[in-house]
């Protein structure tokens, strides 16, 4: 799920497990996620049974697997997954991590290492500081993809900033590339298109959708190729701040997107459906020009949200693109839909001047 693996590479070298990074998706994973999952479940669960499989197939004996509670499907696709490949013949210990076995998975973890749990907790602190900076990483990607016209120097330097991300082994180089991550872009690029000229659009809907950019077809960049500077309503360590319940202070807490969204929305319909409705309000406060709102197909919580965001815009006064992905999904009249709709907010800012 887009950089989760540069993250637990971090985490795993720290424990002294070997992780095994499930290749590159493809056609073949999507080949075998569809073959072997239900035809209603969502994208998302598809491309993590291809993707299972293909670690499998490279020596993977054991997976990790996020889990969770509360209306949303997601919460039992770890036990499903794991029935469904094990019904396929396929051999290896299934880990589901969420908030109600934090402690059962890190002794377990624990156990498998032979390491303690104060360790334990240094692996995971180590793996957090790695997970900031990736997405710092995408932020300045975003931005100055947005801002400069010579598009390809920018993926060329936030791939090389990966690439730095899993060679860094200790806190100490975490620490220096922190420090060095803005002058990266700043000393090679040059913001020389007019910030006029930049449309800025919301990106918010499904988490798997928002973080993966194989499966949105990489919209975010496609995105700054058109001097669109996009900002996601959800990022990786924000869910996991939710998921254990450390975000209560935070400005974008799920307890305030619920104040946020209560007009509309009275209570939770799981998934990312409470923070698609406050985030889509804080973007219009926010002077956004437009929003994207992206979906997997047949993802319960999302088609909520999708009913309500049309009376949202109207009451904010702002316009929404949606994309909803399946397998079927045509690459090419999603670039299409998504080219007129950035003219369309263009010629929109150019009447308001």
């Amino acid at each position: 799920m887009g950089n989760l693996h540069v993250i637990l590479t971090a985490l795993f070298n720290k424990l002294g497990i070997n992780y095994i990074i499930p290749p590159p998706i493809t056609e073949r994973t999507y080949e075998i996620g569809f073959r072997l999952s239900p035809e209603q479940v969502c994208l998302p669960f598809k491309i993590c049974v291809g993707s299972f499989v293909e670690a499998i197939e490279k020596g993977a004996d054991a997976i990790v697997m996020a889990g969770g509670n509360g209306p949303c499907r997601f919460g039992l696709y770890g036990m499903l997954q794991q029935k469904i490949l094990s019904e396929a013949g396929y051999r290896f210990k299934m880990f589901v991590f969420d908030q109600d076995n934090i402690l059962k998975v890190l002794s377990e973890l624990s156990a498998i290492a032979g390491l303690n749990k104060l360790r334990i907790i240094s692996a995971f602190r180590f793996a957090w500081k790695i997970l900031k900076l990736c997405e710092e990483n995408e932020k300045l990607s975003y931005y100055y993809r947005a801002h400069c016209g010579d598009k390809a120097a920018v993926d060329k330097i936030e791939k090389e900033i990966e690439t730095l991300l899993l060679k860094t082994n200790t806190p100490a180089q975490a620490d220096k590339l922190k420090k060095d991550l803005k002058f990266y872009y700043s000393s090679s690029l040059k913001t020389d298109i007019d910030s006029r000229e930049v449309i800025k659009i919301g990106v918010l809907g499904e988490i798997y959708m928002m973080l993966d950019p194989e499966a949105n077809m990489d919209i975010g960049r496609r995105l700054g190729r058109m001097n669109v500077w996009a900002d996601k309503t959800i990022y990786l360590s924000s869910w996991l701040l939710k998921l254990t319940s450390l975000d209560y202070f935070s400005k974008t807490s799920y307890a305030n997107q619920k104040k946020t969204a209560a007009r509309y929305l009275k209570s939770d319909i799981g998934g990312k459906g409470v923070q698609t409705i406050a985030s889509a309000i804080n973007y219009a406060r926010g002077g956004f020009d437009g929003l994207i709102h992206i979906t997997p197909f047949s993802c319960m919580p999302e088609l909520v949200a999708t009913t309500i965001m049309p009376v949202v815009c109207r009451d904010n006064d702002i316009a929404c693109l949606y994309l909803s992905y399946d397998g079927h999904t045509s690459r090419t009249a999603f670039i299409t839909r998504l080219e007129a709709y950035v003219d369309m907010l263009k010629m929109n800012r150019t009447a308001r001047r």
